[in-house]
């Protein structure tokens, strides 16, 4: 394993889906799945007579986007998958996450074609849906990228809530499906398109549907609106616009969605140049915002909330470092900080969970590194656990040097999938941390003796030859991976 210098930097300070009929009762729909947090158990406890909980009901897995379950999925990925699917279009790319129903049946949203496809957990494909037409590839776009003729591209990750499935087309479209059968049940239009440059998650909970798009005016990457709906018949509720003085966009954004014991519910996220929202759930209005380490900085990474009612962001700084940061998420007041040293952006969200039983101390895990590039040179990458509540490492796995362009984007023939250093990662219920990494291979990752380093017998990897932009997904049993060409997945019971 090679070594690679880091300097921490730990700065501490003192410490802690609409509303139905948008009143500030829950409803039964919600999801179950969200981490022991006062916050979520509040939720919880109005929800006790809900559906079954979908396993995976979004990227990272639950509303706080923790990324972390008590499901065990299989772990030894020195084994091959027990099933692959890849693409049947020409020039297709998945970015999306899997999501995991109650039943463990895989939900998938592709790029180019435009569709949703549904699997049992063995991989038998039970529906699709398309948004209209024939692949969105270079041809429909030279013609015309609005053409009818051609797919409306998803390029956001789905939402699974209460039965059905809400996505976010390119040209804005909001729609919903029923999870049973695929049918559309409505579709809205947002009169504003999402932007291409990034991968952003439907949030969806409480009784509220929330979509990011580009927002009128903005040229640049990013999204700069997020709209609110209500998920019966997709009636619109709000629009928060990203004030112009933030300089900032948000880019891959998850919105973590929560309620407090009192029934108020909240929305937090991160823009891409660090600065944390806390919005009202019920209005869309800022209840606070507090600024990144870098105020004009740019990154991808995004804000999870943590079961210790604490916020954790990635950003980076001016010079490039990633940087891990804790805010409390009543005030937004700053507990720690760590510097992930030079030559290591922060390009994705981090993980937060317990990875030596359930009764352990909460770790936040972060992948980082240097995005590959066609043109690049070596791509130093790593990734690390930190303690949750002092930002002190536990421990760091450094990832195989790569080189390039990622696994399967290489010229002549560019794939288009355009990866981070590694997707997010995800933490099963034993502890086990899933990384999928630009050299086309997913990691399984435990400290199983506990000693602060992880050694070659801790690690086992499989690899697929094609990067990837979407976070694994884990149910019991069942660890589902999204390459870039398609979808695979170990099933314990295959």
């Amino acid at each position: 394993m090679r070594a690679y210098c880091i300097a921490f930097v730990v700065a501490c300070v003192h410490d802690a889906c609409a509303l139905p009929r948008r009143t500030a009762a829950l409803s039964p729909s919600d999801h179950l799945h969200e981490p022991e947090s006062a916050l979520s158990l509040a939720a919880a406890g109005h929800s006790a007579s809900a559906r079954a909980s979908d396993y995976w009901p979004c990227k990272n897995g639950n509303l706080n986007h923790t990324g972390a379950t008590t499901s065990v999925a299989p772990s030894n990925l020195a084994s091959p998958p027990s099933w692959r699917w890849i693409s049947d279009y020409p020039g297709d790319v998945v970015r999306a996450t899997p999501l995991v129903d109650a039943s463990s049946n895989i939900y998938l949203a592709t790029v180019n074609s435009g569709r949703v496809l549904k699997f049992d957990a063995n991989g038998h494909e039970l529906w699709r849906y398309s948004t209209v037409g024939r692949p969105f590839n270079n041809s429909c776009a030279a013609a015309d990228p609005l053409d009818n003729d051609c797919a409306d591209p998803i390029i956001s990750v789905p939402a699974l809530m209460g039965g059905h499935l809400f996505l976010v087309t390119k040209r804005g479209s909001v729609r919903s499906l029923d999870m049973m059968d695929g049918t559309e049940r409505w579709r809205t239009e947002t009169a504003d398109r999402t932007n291409g440059g990034g991968c952003y998650a439907v949030a969806a909970g409480f009784s509220t549907v929330i979509v990011a798009t580009k927002g009128g005016g903005h040229a640049a990457t990013g999204a700069y609106s997020l709209h609110a709906f209500e998920p019966e018949h997709g009636t619109k509720l709000w629009q928060f616009d990203l004030p112009d003085e933030d300089q900032g966009a948000v880019y891959n954004v998850m919105i973590s969605l929560l309620a407090s014991p009192s029934g108020n519910a909240f929305a937090v996220f991160c823009s891409a140049v660090g600065k944390v929202y806390k919005l009202d759930l019920l209005t869309g209005e800022a209840i606070w915002s507090v600024e990144g380490p870098t105020p004009g900085s740019f990154g991808t990474g995004g804000a999870v909330v943590g079961p210790d009612d604490t916020i954790y962001a990635t950003s980076n700084l001016a010079a490039g470092n990633g940087t891990v940061s804790a805010y409390a998420l009543e005030d937004g007041a700053l507990r720690w900080r760590v510097d992930l040293g030079a030559d290591m952006p922060a390009q994705v969200a981090p993980s937060v969970g317990r990875l030596a039983g359930p009764t352990s101390p909460l770790s936040v895990v972060v992948s980082a590194g240097t995005n590959p590039s066609p043109l690049g040179g070596a791509e130093p990458a790593k990734t690390l656990a930190l303690d949750a509540a002092t930002g002190a490492l536990v421990w760091q796995y450094d990832m195989p040097l790569w080189h390039g362009a990622a696994a399967g984007d290489g010229f002549p023939e560019q794939h288009g999938c355009a990866p981070d250093s590694s997707a997010n990662n995800a933490i099963g219920g034993d502890g086990v941390t899933y990384v999928p990494h630009e050299d086309g291979r997913v990691y399984a990752i435990r400290d199983a003796d506990g000693d602060g380093v992880i050694s070659q017998g801790e690690v086992s990897s499989w690899g697929f030859g094609m990067t990837f932009q979407g976070s694994p997904a884990i149910a019991p049993g069942l660890l589902a991976v999204s390459p870039c060409d398609g979808l695979a997945a170990w099933h314990a019971h295959h």
